[in-house]
C-alpha cells in the first residue's frame, strides 16, 4: 500500500509476518521524478529522503487512491 509522510513524501509499505504478529515494513519510496524506488532491504524505520525526519511505517498516512 502507498502511505504518505507529513512532508508529502510517499512510501511503499507492506505487511509481513515476523513469526509472532503482522508488522508493517517500508519496501520502497517515491523519488523526485515520481518513480517508485524498490529498496533491497525492508526497513522498520528510515530517514525520510525529503525532510530528513526518522519515520516508522505506522506513523504514515494511507494514501487514498481514486480510480474513475
Amino acid at each position: 500500500m502507498i502511505k504518505k509522510h507529513d512532508c508529502g513524501q510517499k512510501f511503499w509499505v507492506e505487511e509481513r509476518w515476523n513469526g509472532l504478529t503482522w508488522v508493517e515494513v517500508i519496501t520502497g519510496f517515491e523519488d523526485e521524478n515520481g518513480d517508485f524506488i524498490e529498496m533491497q532491504e525492508e526497513r522498520w524505520l528510515m530517514e525520510c529522503p525529503k525532510c530528513g525526519e526518522i519515520i516508522y511505517p505506522t506513523h504514515l498516512t494511507k494514501e487514498d487512491i481514486c480510480i474513475v
